[in-house]
């Protein structure tokens, strides 16, 4: 293993004549990416502003063992004072990314906001020593982050592995770890805020025959709407009220939005109450039909 302090390997031990081989690669190239967005969060709240790339030293054959390095851009500006920012920033990275494989190897989830708040206090620990920092990390981003890391290694059978071998030692990837989106909003929400407004949506995409969410574009967003209206979603799918492709709706839309303990949206749950008036795209001049 190179000591350089910003490299590290992800090693994948397989079975050779393995079935389906791409979820080798596949489970490589989403690890790499896994570990670069965990950089990105770990780094944050630093008041440099950084920027992360991942850049591949070296692949090895056998077991597929990629080297990889951390490359920080963005530091301050003096040669030596950016060389010993990479050094002290890249000593953080190895060692705050193993010490969260490391908890991670002992569980098999997260079950409460005290074991998030000790993989943070580790973080923290070590940003302080090893950068003299206090680095302040994203709930949301860390678990969003962790959970992809063990959906990346599912599809590997019981007798596959993947390492992570740093200067900071050598871990194996918990394959039975598992956490979900429902968990990860159980775990952080804190507060629940509900509001209702009237907003003009254009329908993206519409449930024709069932009870499933429709997609909507609203503010340059699309958002998943349940349609609490069922007197006009009744007359929608009887064919009594007709959508053309690039309406829009003019509806009272109700909001409950999920946040977290400093106020961070975790999720947002969006329902149509009442539909007001459908908006026809013209094809000619764009004029506004009104039908309720």
């Amino acid at each position: 293993m190179s000591t350089n302090f910003s490299s590290y390997e992800l090693k994948i031990d397989y079975q050779k004549n393995a079935n389906r081989p791409e979820r080798i690669f596949q489970t490589m190239a989403d690890l790499i990416s896994d570990f670069q967005e965990l950089d990105e969060i770990l780094l944050e709240s630093f008041p440099s502003v950084l920027k992360v790339d991942v850049v591949l030293e070296e692949i090895e054959v056998g077991s597929i063992k990629t080297k990889l390095k951390t490359v920080l851009t963005h530091i301050p500006d003096s040669a030596l004072e950016a060389l010993e920012w990479k050094k002290i920033l890249g000593a953080f990275l190895i060692k705050a990314k193993y010490a969260i494989i490391e908890y991670l190897s002992e569980s098999e989830t997260i079950e409460s906001k005290e074991t998030i708040n000790r993989i943070k206090d580790k973080v923290i620990y070590i940003s302080e020593k090893e950068v003299g920092y206090r680095a302040n990390i994203s709930s949301i981003k860390l678990l969003d982050n962790i959970s992809k890391m063990s959906n990346s290694i599912k599809s590997l059978t019981e007798d596959e592995k993947v390492m992570y071998i740093s200067s900071s030692g050598e871990l194996i990837l918990n394959r039975n770890f598992n956490l979900t989106t429902q968990q990860i909003e159980e775990l952080l929400i804190e507060e629940i805020n509900e509001y209702s407004s009237t907003v003009v949506m254009q329908v993206k995409k519409p449930d024709y025959t069932g009870q499933s969410k429709w997609d909507f574009h609203l503010d340059g967003h699309i958002i998943s709407v349940k349609i609490r209206d069922r007197e006009w979603l009744g007359k929608f799918q009887s064919g009594k009220v007709i959508l053309r492709p690039g309406d829009s709706i003019e509806a009272l839309l109700r909001v409950e939005s999920h946040r977290d303990d400093i106020g961070i949206v975790i999720n947002e749950v969006f329902e149509l109450m009442k539909v007001k008036r459908i908006i026809h795209e013209s094809q000619n001049n764009n004029q506004q039909i009104e039908l309720f």
